[in-house]
C-alpha cells in the first residue's frame, strides 16, 4: 500500500486477501500475496516517471516483463474477466471458493495428512506435516522413510490434506476456514522439479534443515479433488462481527484511558471501570497499562484486515458503521508502527495529545 502511494498517488482505503502466488527462480523462491482493492482516493499518477497504463484482463500487453509475472498474473486475470461476464458491478467482487482455498493454503504450511493404514490395513490414518508448495499450488512434502505415512504411501499413493487457517485466540476453530485435497502422492523425481519443490518447501519452513539428509524423500500431493468449508453456517460473518466488536471496544478502551487519565484520574482506576463492562479487556492488561503487547494474542494487522472485511460485508448489506470505519482507521494507523504487536498497541494511537485530534476529525 506504501508503494502505490508513493509510487501511483493512490490512497488505499480497503481492500482485502485475494490470491497468493509462488513462484521459483533458480537462485530464489517468490511468493506473492494479491490484494483486492475496493475502495481508495485518487487517480493514478506517475510519480517517478514510469510509463503506466490501463490494461483489460483480456487483452494485458506489457513489456518487458518478469518471468515470474507471467504464470501468476493468470489467475487474477482470469478472476477479473470471470467477474466481469457475470456481471459483477465495477469496483466490486467476491473471492470464489476456490480462491479462498488456494489462499488458505498459500498461507499455511502446516497441515493434517491422512494415509491408509498398511497396519491396521485400511484403517485411516493421520499425520501432522509440514509443506511447501509447487509453481502450480501443489503441495510438496519432504518425508522420512521410517515414518508410518510413507510406509503408507508405498502401499496405496490414495491421501488427503486438511489445512485449517490462524484461529484468533479464545475464538471457535469450527467458525475458521478449512479446506481438505485429496489426491495421490508421488516422489518427484526430476532433479529441477525437485530442486524448485526444495527452494519451495524451505521457503514455507525455513527450518526444515533436514530435507537434504539421505533417508528424506520429496513428494508432492497430485491434488484432484477439493472440498472447502468457511465454517459452520454463518460462523464466517459472525467471525467478523466479533472481531469488529472487539477492534471497537479495544479503541474505546484506549481512547477512554487516554481522556480519563487526562482529566486527572487514575490509570488503574479507570481501566478497572472499564473491565466492569468489557470483562475481555483484563486479559490485555499488561498491553493497555504497561505498553506490553508481546507476545501476541491477535496481531494488528489481522483486526486491520478483518475490519476491512467486515466493512466490505456491512456496506454490501447497505449498513451504517460509523464506529466500524474510524475503528478499521485507527488500527491502520497504528499497524504502520505495530504491525505484528498485539492489537493492545492501539495505546499507541493515544499516547500524546495530538496523536488524536480534539475536534473529533478522522484520521487520514
Amino acid at each position: 500500500m506504501r508503494e502505490i502511494r508513493e509510487e501511483l498517488g493512490v490512497e488505499i482505503t480497503r481492500a482485502y486477501p485475494w490470491i497468493t502466488r509462488v513462484f521459483v527462480y533458480p537462485h530464489a523462491t517468490v511468493r506473492l500475496h494479491f490484494h483486492r482493492v475496493t475502495a481508495w482516493r485518487g487517480e493514478p499518477r506517475a510519480l517517478e516517471h514510469q510509463a503506466i497504463a490501463w490494461q483489460r484482463p483480456e487483452a494485458v500487453k506489457l513489456s518487458p516483463m518478469l518471468p515470474a509475472n507471467g504464470p501468476v498474473l493468470r489467475a487474477p486475470l482470469s478472476e477479473l474477466s470471470r467477474s466481469e461476464d457475470a456481471g459483477a458491478p465495477e469496483g466490486r467482487g467476491t473471492l470464489e471458493d476456490a480462491e479462498r482455498a488456494r489462499t488458505l493454503v498459500a498461507g499455511q504450511s502446516r497441515g493434517a495428512l491422512s494415509t491408509i493404514a498398511v497396519e491396521p490395513a485400511g484403517t485411516p490414518f493421520g499425520s501432522v506435516v509440514t509443506y511447501g508448495l509447487d509453481a502450480l499450488g501443489q503441495p510438496t512434502f519432504f518425508v522420512s522413510t521410517m515414518a508410518e505415512h510413507t510406509r503408507n504411501l508405498d502401499a496405496d499413493p490414495r491421501a488427503s490434506l486438511l489445512v485449517v487457517e490462524e484461529t484468533p485466540a479464545g475464538a471457535d476453530p469450527l467458525a475458521s476456514g478449512r479446506v481438505t485435497l485429496l489426491g495421490t502422492v508421488a516422489e518427484v523425481a526430476d532433479p529441477q522439479e525437485r530442486a524448485a519443490a526444495r527452494a519451495g518447501y524451505l521457503a514455507a519452513n525455513p527450518a526444515a534443515f533436514y530435507v537434504d539428509y539421505g533417508d528424506f524423500r520429496c513428494v508432492r500431493l497430485a491434488v484432484a479433488d477439493i472440498r472447502y468449508v468457511g465454517g459452520f453456517g454463518s460462523a464466517a460473518r459472525l467471525k467478523l462481527v466479533a472481531n469488529t466488536m472487539l477492534g471497537i471496544t479495544s479503541a474505546a478502551a484506549a481512547e477512554l484511558l487516554a481522556a480519563g487519565t487526562a482529566a486527572g484520574l487514575d490509570r488503574e482506576q479507570v481501566f478497572w471501570a472499564l473491565v466492569r463492562f468489557a470483562p475481555a479487556l483484563k486479559a490485555r492488561e499488561a498491553g493497555f497499562m504497561r505498553d506490553q503487547h508481546e507476545p501476541t494474542m491477535f496481531a494488528v494487522r489481522d483486526l486491520v484486515k478483518d475490519l476491512g472485511l467486515a466493512l466490505d460485508l456491512y456496506e454490501r448489506a447497505n449498513a451504517a458503521v460509523p464506529l466500524t470505519r474510524e475503528a478499521r482507521a485507527l488500527f491502520a494507523e497504528t499497524a504502520a508502527e505495530s504491525n505484528d504487536l498485539d492489537i493492545s498497541a492501539i495505546v499507541n494511537a493515544y499516547a500524546s495529545p495530538r496523536s488524536r485530534s480534539s475536534s473529533g476529525a478522522k484520521p487520514t
